[in-house]
């Protein structure tokens, strides 16, 4: 069975403001493998629209980035740095499936973001146990209403016989109008 993550909202959120007391880092934020927004960190509330807009197409360019990296033999996507007119954003890959975007201005100092990021990424992950699904035998065990403990699922030995008895009516006569 595949080893399952998470992190800690509380613990994301400390180690999450390391980051973004870096000059000029202006959000972080881990999202989870389908995209819901895990935990945040910025200068400035950002809205829940905004907010799933960015991880939506963040989600999208790590996976492209990815998949280039494994079609051309050098494996899986750790890390992904994208500069723009104004900034950028480093997206950084962590176990199960979630990601760590942080979006930074042009004065941030791009090798302490990358090295910070990197130590904020291994740091955030916690192992979660996943247990499998109980077992058809042990559900009706412990549930009164499965299996042969629910009244409707009882089968009698022998076939009840039918009985139907008639009831005869003696003829009501009509009235004549």
């Amino acid at each position: 069975m595949p080893q399952a993550y998470t992190i800690r909202p509380d613990d994301a959120r400390q180690a999450m403001a390391h980051l973004i007391r870096l000059t000029d880092v202006r959000h972080a934020v881990v999202i989870d493998a389908i995209g819901l927004c895990l935990a945040h960190a910025g200068h400035e509330p950002v809205s829940n629209v905004m907010l799933n807009d960015w991880t939506v197409v963040a989600r999208a360019a790590f996976s492209a980035g990815d998949q280039l990296g494994r079609r051309s033999g050098v494996g899986t996507c750790q890390e992904i740095g994208q500069y723009h007119e104004h900034g950028g954003i480093l997206m950084r890959s962590l176990p199960g499936g979630m990601l760590m975007v942080v979006q930074h201005g042009l004065r941030t100092p791009l090798p302490e973001l990358r090295e910070l990021a990197a130590s904020v990424a291994a740091s955030l992950p916690t192992l979660v146990e996943v247990r499998p699904p109980p077992s058809a035998a042990t559900s009706a065990a412990r549930d009164p209403f499965a299996g042969d403990g629910w009244w409707s699922e009882k089968k009698s030995a022998a076939p009840a016989e039918i009985i139907q008895e008639a009831e005869i009516l003696e003829p009501v006569p009509m009235r004549e109008a």
